[in-house]
């Protein structure tokens, strides 16, 4: 989300993709690395997120902190041909932005 101090997640239009994560920015020189975005099967009929894992580890919410990419990192999606429960549980939607570009609470 542009201005926010997170990154909402949702289904892909490609296999793969590999995007560099530049030094300039909120965690200075703290940041930088390679964020590897993965959907084998990508396609108009294979559209509906599975499940999501960022680093090996399951993703069950719609959104993740920039500091878990600000280093780069492994973001893997398994797509299906329909919809899913993924991201549907409570507390799993990108939280509200507030003024300074933060997540704030969830009212849910």
């Amino acid at each position: 989300m542009s201005g926010g101090d997170f990154l909402a997640v949702s289904s892909t239009q490609f296999d793969s993709a590999a995007v560099r994560v530049g030094r300039i920015g909120r965690y200075g020189t703290r940041q930088g690395g390679t964020l590897t975005v993965t959907a084998p099967g990508a396609s108009d009929e294979r559209r509906y997120v599975r499940d999501v894992s960022l680093n090996g580890r399951d993703l069950p919410r719609t959104w993740l902190p920039w500091s878990s990419v600000a280093h780069g990192g492994s973001l893997a999606h398994r797509l299906g041909t329909e919809p899913s429960a993924w991201g549907t549980r409570p507390g799993a939607e990108p939280p509200s932005v507030g003024g300074a570009g933060r997540p704030e609470s969830n009212v849910v």
